[in-house]
């Protein structure tokens, strides 16, 4: 049963972002491969400029909240879309600590980016949203790798550090390219 109904909400918000970026004038194609990227943290495109090659600041948005979503505990996304439990995500300390860290990355970013480009707040916001949004899910496979315990806690710093080496750079920075094996 908790199978199916992961499986639900992965399909459901793929479905949604899907619809969500062909309204904002994405071509269909290009919304279903960036929809499947962005659940998986992926940041792959078939633009050649990726996402800011649209020049749509409603598609970056879109694919900001789906990365989002695609980043938070799915069971706590099931409670809330599905079972109606409307409280289940605000009240959880994972998901609200998860929106804290997203929202200060997002505007310490911001904020650099106001000062060291000539933009507008509201472009430097969606940008500084639209980078740190892939960043919390590498980070959050350091801090809680697989089989781990989902309760909050920082590992030490000689653990984290061994996770660090042990992780290869390309997980790390998911938008520079793709490595391929002939083997």
């Amino acid at each position: 049963h908790t199978a199916k109904a992961l499986w639900l909400i992965y399909l459901l918000l793929t479905v949604f972002e899907i619809l969500f970026l062909t309204l904002a004038g994405m071509p269909v194609f290009d919304a279903v491969c960036n929809s499947f990227t962005t659940m998986a943290a992926g940041g792959f495109s078939p633009h050649p400029l990726s996402i800011m090659g649209y020049q749509n600041p409603a598609i970056t948005w879109i694919i900001s909240l789906f990365m989002l979503l695609a980043g938070a505990n799915f069971a706590l996304q099931y409670k809330f879309f599905i079972k109606g439990k409307f409280r289940s995500l605000l009240s959880n300390d994972e998901f609200r600590f998860y929106l804290a860290v997203i929202t200060i990355s997002s505007l310490l970013l911001c904020f650099f980016l106001l000062r060291s480009q000539n933009s507008t707040f509201s472009t430097s916001l969606r940008d500084s949203v639209f980078q740190i949004m892939p960043a919390q899910h590498w980070m959050k496979q350091i801090l809680l790798p697989a089989g781990q315990s989902r309760k909050l806690s920082i590992p030490k710093p000689s653990v984290l550090s061994a996770r660090l080496r042990s992780t290869r750079i390309s997980h790390l920075q998911p938008t520079i390219g793709i490595t391929y094996s002939m083997t």
